[in-house]
């Protein structure tokens, strides 16, 4: 499932239980962090969450460390999740492969998959692989306005019980 812009954002937020899997991706590779953070984030909920992270050398290195990973069950039953920054081809033929079993199999593997990587061209096979499965959101995110981060940075100090001062703000615009 495919979801772009500020529906991706949102997405990221409140990814919904039926998704195992999400692969975040830009040409501001900032944004697709910060989208898996908030994915991240809304699965740890008020909880605990494990977090793994691998990235294209360590996996290369060790293809069985990403299906490991997935597959481990935490002994204190805590709620595990892999996050995997890639450049996207290197190791993508693992990740479809991670991501087609997981589709298969619901509950196949015991942690969450969030993926993270540069901007995807639409023919790229990794982004193919999560556009179609049921089971794996894919998110597309742009880079913002001026405007946008402004509003974002009144939004999160608002959140926090502080405000700022309209040219204080200008520096964002």
């Amino acid at each position: 499932m495919l979801v772009k812009g500020r529906q991706a954002e949102t997405f990221a937020r409140r990814p919904g239980d039926e998704f195992w899997a999400v692969l975040a991706f830009s040409e501001d590779e900032g944004l697709a962090s910060d989208a898996a953070q908030s994915v991240l984030s809304a699965w740890r909920g008020k909880g605990e969450l494990e977090v793994t992270v691998l990235d294209d050398d360590a996996v290369r290195k060790d293809p069985s460390l990403l299906f490991d990973a997935l597959e481990a069950v935490s002994l204190l039953g805590d709620k595990r999740a892999i996050r995997v920054r890639t450049s996207g081809d290197k190791i993508a033929a693992l990740l479809i492969e991670a991501i087609e079993a997981g589709d298969a199999r619901p509950g196949r593997y015991a942690a969450r998959l969030i993926i993270e990587t540069g901007s995807l061209a639409s023919k790229s096979k990794l982004r193919a692989a999560a556009e179609k499965s049921a089971r794996t959101a894919c998110l597309q995110l742009f880079e913002e306005e001026a405007a946008d981060i402004g509003e974002r940075v009144r939004a999160a100090l608002m959140a926090e019980g502080a405000v700022i001062e309209e040219d204080s703000l200008m520096i964002f615009y």
